[in-house]
């Protein structure tokens, strides 16, 4: 009898939170939007002997492990700030350790990446960003087909 490592994976999708804090100046009515969630893709982890990452470049590349089978194209998370301080630098920051949960072992998110890394919004007060990370499959994982899920929080900061 055989016996097969092969799970698929679905839906690498993130609720998505923010906070934004500003220093001592003139108070802005600021918005953080989410334009695209940060999303996994569709993924095969063949084998749990031990951690195996894919890791989503904030530019849209990725890098997966020789153990992960990507069967659809993960998507870098896209964000926008309106209405913050015009021509100004933000520093944005995230969790570690975002856990996401679903039908079997959790997955993890570290080393989160901005594009561009520091911020200067436009003299609207705008500017947009793009978000990658790290997924990783922890050794000895049961990976079941189905949906993982977890939060991510950003905090955009504005510089003095």
């Amino acid at each position: 009898m055989k016996s097969s490592c092969r799970d698929r994976i679905f839906l690498f999708g993130l609720l998505f939170s923010f906070c934004l804090v500003s220093g001592g100046t003139p108070a802005f009515a600021q918005t953080l939007i989410e334009t695209q969630e940060l999303y996994f893709g569709t993924i095969v982890v063949a084998n749990t002997g031990s951690n195996h990452d894919l890791v989503l470049q904030p530019n849209g590349g990725y890098i997966s492990d020789p153990a992960i089978y990507v069967m659809d194209t993960p998507v870098v998370g896209e964000y926008q700030l309106v209405g913050g301080t015009p021509t100004a630098n933000y520093t944005i920051s995230f969790d570690s350790g975002i856990v996401l949960q679903g039908s079997g072992t959790d997955f993890t998110l570290d080393d989160f990446t901005a594009m561009p890394a520091a911020l200067m919004t436009d003299a609207s007060g705008d500017v947009s960003f793009s978000v990658g990370a790290t997924l990783t499959a922890v050794s000895g994982g049961s990976y079941t087909d189905g949906t993982y899920t977890g939060q991510l929080d950003i905090t955009v900061t504005l510089d003095n």
